[in-house]
């Protein structure tokens, strides 16, 4: 090939990459050389991403989340966790509270390692944070196990969990947890602090930022049009308030789209993007839509990872290790026992058809 320069689109083959071609878009001339060599890099990066089995040990050993260090991180500043590798060598983590990073969406279709991701995070962020700085809200409304090994193992850091769950139930958590800003709001008003950092940091008391996850989220937008309403709403101020008080939100779900998707004033609040193998239109509504990261994936677990609203230039591909059953047998009562013990209650609800048995 000629040493010719390239501006504009300019079209590149990995060689035994995972797919056969990518674009990259940039407004200066690239000689061809130079092409070669980001493609030779991309390619080698994607194939070291190509063991699905990395293993949940093996990403607590590379992240430095080692038994000596569970329960002695500070959310202060922000809560991470870590996920998987990304190139050959870096730990990529997710990272809430900083910046404009607050809550997530995680899009991917059947079988693709939604629920396997949201383990990783679960169990990560249970094993680097003691109860007093991490308050989980779990909502499953998908038919299957799910959450329940956390309800199973009462785990410390759990508010509430629920399981096979009806809309009417995850409305209820969302009422709470909108309830919760409004107490947080008051006390931060009454030492004139508008961040939660400052507040931590000013009053001395413990205050744990409090994560609400929910899969099939979109759940929420099946019952009654009053009850959709109001979740719609809910939702949204979650997301759009949280980011001040430390409460935030990891939404997961097969889809972005459709009659039941999330309205995209709310979507547009959620910086934070994981794509895992999905429909083109579903990577396009999380990820812009000349973004080329999102058609590499192709086996369970290979994710992109964007924590800038979707913008291309900031996607990431990596590989989410692997939670295995034998993780969970090993790992959630690890944690249950070391962990710091906590007066906070675990309310678990299994698939009841009202509100009128929960009370938070």
């Amino acid at each position: 090939m000629s040493d010719s320069a390239h501006k504009g689109r300019t079209v590149l083959v990995p060689r035994g990459g995972l797919a056969s071609r990518c674009d990259v878009i940039t407004p200066y001339s690239v000689p061809e050389r130079v092409l070669r060599r980001i493609s030779q890099s991309f390619a080698e990066g994607i194939a070291a991403q190509q063991d699905a089995t990395y293993p949940f040990r093996k990403l607590l050993a590379g992240a430095a989340l080692d038994q000596a260090s569970w329960f002695t991180h500070t959310a202060i500043d922000s809560i991470r966790v870590p996920l998987g590798p990304t190139g050959a060598k870096k730990i990529q983590f997710l990272e809430l509270g900083k910046k404009v990073a607050h809550s997530a969406i995680v899009v991917g279709r059947p079988g693709s390692g939604k629920s396997n991701l949201l383990h990783i995070v679960i169990t990560g962020l249970a094993l680097a944070y003691p109860p007093e700085e991490l308050e989980l809200y779990l909502v499953d409304f998908k038919k299957g196990v799910g959450f329940k090994p956390y309800a199973s193992a009462s785990l410390p850091h759990a508010r509430f969990i629920a399981i096979e769950s009806r809309p009417a139930v995850g409305l209820k958590v969302l009422e709470f947890l909108d309830q919760e800003l409004n107490r947080r709001a008051e006390l931060f008003r009454a030492l004139n602090i508008e961040e939660y950092s400052d507040y931590r940091r000013s009053s001395g008391e413990g205050l744990p930022r409090i994560v609400l996850i929910v899969d099939e989220f979109q759940e929420f937008f099946t019952a009654g049009p009053e009850e959709s309403a109001r979740a719609t709403l809910l939702l949204d101020r979650i997301v759009r308030q949280g980011r001040a008080f430390g409460v935030h939100a990891i939404l997961a779900s097969q889809t972005l789209l459709g009659e039941y998707a999330l309205p995209a004033s709310t979507l547009a609040q959620i910086s934070v993007r994981m794509v895992l193998t999905c429909s083109d239109e579903d990577a396009t509504k999380a990820l812009d839509a000349d973004t080329q990261a999102a058609h590499l994936l192709e086996r369970p677990g290979q994710m992109v990872y964007n924590a800038h609203g979707g913008r291309s230039q900031y996607s990431l591909p990596l590989q989410v290790a692997v939670f295995s059953e034998a993780d969970k047998e090993e790992y959630l009562p690890l944690i249950a026992e070391h962990a710091p013990k906590t007066s906070r209650s675990l309310l678990v609800v299994e698939g009841l058809d009202s509100d009128d048995e929960i009370s938070l």
